[in-house]
């Protein structure tokens, strides 16, 4: 499965991965990838009041043609055809994003 977040921390920037998450390496957030939810802080541990009131913005992701795209539009993603073209004329095409 491949996932993107947005490149900023909560706290801080910078970043450390584990599995199923990724953590900022100054204050030690950790945030679930599946959905950029805080799940861990480090100084308090899991039961941390932070964890669950907070995160990161997910992005949804596609691969198509053996490229990596990100979906970057305030609106729910729409899909990509199998040309990696939107798949309906009603989106702007520059939303879907080659990393």
């Amino acid at each position: 499965m491949i996932v993107a977040l947005i490149a900023a921390c909560v706290s801080r920037s910078g970043a450390q991965h584990f599995p199923g998450t990724i953590s900022c390496p100054y204050h030690g957030w950790t945030y679930r990838l599946a959905d950029g939810e805080v799940v861990a802080v480090i100084t308090d541990g899991p039961d941390s009041r932070v964890c669950g009131s907070t995160g990161v913005r997910p992005y949804a992701t596609e691969e198509c043609l053996g490229l990596v795209w990100v979906f970057v539009g305030e609106e729910k993603a729409y899909p990509l055809d199998s040309n990696c073209r939107k798949s309906s004329s009603a989106h702007h095409p520059l939303q879907w994003v080659v990393v």
